[in-house]
């Protein structure tokens, strides 16, 4: 079956070798060779000798070179959407074949700087490729651009709905949509609330529903440095959200729940269920229902602030680990198969169905996408009796699925695990062999090998995204990784096995057992000394300058070339002068903020590393968009002051005073007020900036803007209303205005 791909295969693989011996060259002129055989071998799973070291894996890694430039085409395509750069792009590429395709075979075979435009060619075609699928998706039509409020919608559940206080959150594909008489196809998702009642509850996946809503855009606050939650669901492909009461849905039908992916969430459910009915309760089922079934919802807040200062997150979702040992599971239940005639393929094919199957079941997030696909690559290699190199496999799952969905590449998910599975290839063959002894002391070194390796692979990003480390990760990895392998083996025994209820009954009770202790450990390393370290902060820049430093440790290391050493110096000192330059211009900044914050007053004022919070609530406001503001600007000390009482803040250049009247804010050009409720005659100049809120009410419009203030603030707590009268007041007279709520929040810097 293979010889039709071969003569195929080896049609372009003669003609380039002949034409150009050094396609690569501009990675390294001798790669070619090895490029060319190493990619009709990955294709035709053919035997070739792969090194044993990894660093030089990574350096054959032929995908490796391929997925380098896609990466870079889709980066490029998030910044820059103009339509005209690919057209260049293109004109430029089609010219360099042109080029090339006019010079004859031994001139470019003999001529270097022809060769590098070969590489350089190839580069373009994937930077284009990247750059392209992503522009794609961004401008693809979603019901967005066709829907008018009340307008008949067919939308399809695609996950389990889930139960909140009043309200059924569901996410939802948008089919149809019928601007007049006819139904109009569309594509796109949206998040529906719809009322808690009977008939809510009965929803599937898969099921269709006839609704007439009132879409609106996903909220977002637009604070400083505030998570983009917006831009999160808009990378899933969900655009808009709406509040959907009783009398504004109908069931349409239930068709679509024979779909594999529709089977495949309502088994999570009823299995999810099941483990329930086996005995297991509390936070041990909502636990064991997520490690094994990617199923979230019963989880608690503290279960989730205990797994993260202990640095055991993962666990809780499913990944990797959880993969591989369901694909051992598998392995083992159907190894018989190998021994038959033609078993090999059988047994090929079996994994893999149920093993995509499995990513199914759990939902499909990014780790279990690239766990899944990375496997698949090693199953058929293995089938095949093919060694396989590891980044090739790495390489190709992560090529594919962001040819799929060039989105998936900003997943905080898909970036910590693909980032934590190559520092482990890289890493943990090195440091595992820096030891030797007994069995039990190697395989506890193997794990702490595995840890330190991931913590490397993953601290940088972990800092920028979530400014934390765990301290005690390794004692964490020890116990947990373990259990959890304990858990997985007994919760899938328990689902195996649950048609038999009084044997998995026993199972289950095990797993429920397992799982109590887990859950102990976990919250005993949470109240270790020490167990976090928060508000750490790491710039883009420092955190590229830390994987590069890496990168350079493991070249000094791992390969022995004593540039390693003096390139990670040089990337320790520009990582010291960027933080230097970071903390001299917080030093020297003062500024004024006024947050949306929901239907209430909330302002802060910082100078240096410290910051003065003014909120109608008591104490201070624990949110999360406020904690990234105070963390990016450096902030150490925090006071939260009543605007009830009197007080001067003064700082090197600029003096901060409350009193009944007013909060005044001078500097030597302007002067920013924000009035109190008590506040009647204000004194303002056409250089004054002046805050309003709800509790101002009382002041006129016309008496306020006849002193012509260069800017007027609305807050988050002013009503509809006010603001209306406010914003049409100051259009007639020429006043610039901010809406907090429309525009997001507003800094004054001093």
């Amino acid at each position: 079956m293979l010889i039709p791909y071969n003569l195929l295969l080896d049609l372009p693989y003669n003609f380039f070798l002949n034409v150009n011996k050094h396609l690569f060259s501009f990675i390294k002129v001798s790669y070619f060779q090895q490029y060319l055989a190493g990619l009709k071998s990955f294709f035709l799973f053919e035997k070739h000798i792969l090194p044993m070291n990894p660093v030089d894996q990574l350096k054959n890694s032929i995908i490796t070179q391929l997925l380098l430039p896609l990466i870079a085409g889709i980066s490029f395509a998030f910044v820059f959407h103009d339509h005209r750069l690919i057209t260049t792009m293109l004109i430029i590429i089609i010219l360099l074949f042109c080029v090339l395709l006019a010079t004859n075979t031994k001139k470019i075979a003999g001529n270097y700087t022809i060769a590098r435009v070969w590489g350089i060619t190839v580069a373009f075609f994937f930077i284009i490729l990247g750059y392209t699928i992503t522009i794609f998706r961004y401008n693809q039509p979603n019901y967005t651009t066709i829907h008018t409020p009340h307008m008949a919608v067919c939308a399809l559940i695609k996950d389990i709905p889930s139960e909140k206080k009043n309200t059924l959150k569901i996410v939802a594909e948008i089919k149809a949509i019928k601007p007049e008489n006819e139904w109009q196809t569309t594509r796109g998702k949206a998040l529906l609330y719809i009322s808690k009642d009977n008939s809510g509850k009965k929803l599937q996946t898969g099921d269709r529903i006839i609704l007439s809503p009132v879409f609106k855009e996903l909220a977002f606050e637009n604070n400083p440095h505030q998570f983009n939650y917006r831009q999160y669901y808009y990378y899933k492909h969900i655009y808009r959200t709406a509040y959907i009461k009783n009398n504004e849905w109908i069931f349409a039908d239930s068709s679509s729940r024979k779909s594999i992916s529709a089977i495949a969430t309502n088994l999570r459910q009823k299995l999810t269920g099941r483990l329930h009915t086996l005995g297991m309760h509390g936070d041990e089922y909502a636990v064991t229902g997520a490690m094994l079934l990617g199923s979230r919802d019963e989880i608690s807040d503290d279960i989730y602030r205990e797994f993260a200062i202990t640095g055991a997150m993962h666990i809780l979702s499913v990944s990797g680990l959880h993969t591989g040992i369901v694909c051992l599971i598998l392995q083992f239940l159907f190894g018989f198969l190998t021994k038959r005639k033609y078993g090999q393929w059988i047994y090929a094919v079996t994994l893999l169905l149920l093993l995509w199957f499995y990513a199914l079941i759990t939902g499909m997030s990014a780790a279990v996408l690239r766990a899944t696909a990375m496997f698949s690559f090693i199953i058929i290699g293995n089938s095949l009796a093919r060694p396989v190199n590891i980044f090739n496999s790495i390489s190709a799952s992560l090529l594919i699925l962001l040819i799929y969905d060039p989105f998936l590449i900003m997943d905080i998910g898909l970036q910590f695990s693909y980032l934590a599975v190559i520092a482990i290839v890289l890493l943990y063959p090195w440091l595992y062999s820096l030891l030797s002894g007994p069995k039990w002391l190697m395989y506890l070194w193997s794990m702490v090998c595995v840890s330190v390796a991931a913590q490397a692979g993953i601290t940088p990003i972990l800092i920028l995204k979530m400014h934390t480390f765990s301290t005690w990760f390794l004692i964490t990895n020890i116990i947990v990784i373990p259990l959890s392998g304990l858990m997985i083996y007994a919760g899938m025994t328990t689902l195996i096995l649950s048609p038999l209820t009084a044997i998995a009954s026993l199972t289950g009770k095990l797993t429920q057992f397992i799982a109590t202790v887990l859950l102990q450990s976990v919250q005993m390393i949470s109240h270790l000394p020490f167990a976090s370290t928060n508000q750490l902060f790491c710039s883009v820049t420092q955190t590229i300058l830390l994987y590069v430093a890496i990168g350079f440790l493991i070249i000094f290391f791992i390969v022995r070339r004593q540039y390693g050493i003096h390139g990670f110096l040089v990337c320790l000192i520009l990582f010291v002068a960027f933080s230097l330059d970071r903390e001299w211009k917080v030093l020297h900044h003062r500024k004024f903020t006024v947050y949306n914050s929901r239907n209430s007053s909330c302002y802060s004022f910082m100078a240096g590393h410290k910051a003065y919070l003014f909120t109608d609530s008591a104490g201070y406001p624990n949110a999360r968009w406020l904690n990234e503001d105070l963390i990016h600007s450096g902030i150490k000390a925090i006071q939260t002051i009543d605007a009830a009482k009197y007080c001067t803040i003064e700082t090197a250049d600029c003096m901060l005073s409350l009193t009944h009247q007013h909060l005044k804010l001078n500097n030597s050009e302007s002067t920013l007020i924000v009035p109190s409720a008590a506040a009647t005659n204000l004194n303002l100049s056409a250089s004054d900036i002046l805050i309003l809120s709800e509790k101002n009410k009382h002041l006129k419009p016309e008496d306020i803007l006849q002193f012509k203030p260069s800017c007027i603030v609305l807050d988050a707590s002013c009503s509809r209303s006010f603001r209306k009268r406010w914003k049409d007041t100051c259009l007639r007279r020429g006043i610039r205005l901010h809406d907090i709520q429309e525009q997001g929040s507003y800094t004054w810097r001093l």
